[in-house]
């Protein structure tokens, strides 16, 4: 399925906005993420799992980044110093 396709416009988008919509603040966030798994599973395995992996990639590196912030505001400056330089080799490799 494409964004511009009228599959997508006509059935897609409308539910999505009224499930995020009628969500609670504290769910809106769940349901964006589950709209996007069924928009990539319907748009086919290859995207599918393209999206997994940029998904595991994403967490894996906020993650690391959120220790390392909290390693520095508990004055861990050295470690959080190597999980930088970790994160920069990992990300440039």
């Amino acid at each position: 399925m494409n964004f511009n396709s009228r599959e997508s416009l006509i059935r897609f988008l409308p539910v999505s906005f009224v499930g995020f919509y009628a969500a609670s603040m504290r769910l809106r966030l769940w349901i964006l993420v589950a709209v996007s798994f069924v928009f990539y599973v319907v748009s086919g395995l290859e995207v599918l799992l393209a999206f997994m992996i940029l998904w595991g990639f994403g967490i894996a590196f906020f993650r690391k980044m959120a220790e390392a912030v909290s390693d520095r505001r508990r004055g861990l400056s050295a470690d959080s110093n190597a999980d930088n330089v970790q994160v920069f080799q990992f990300l440039h490799g």
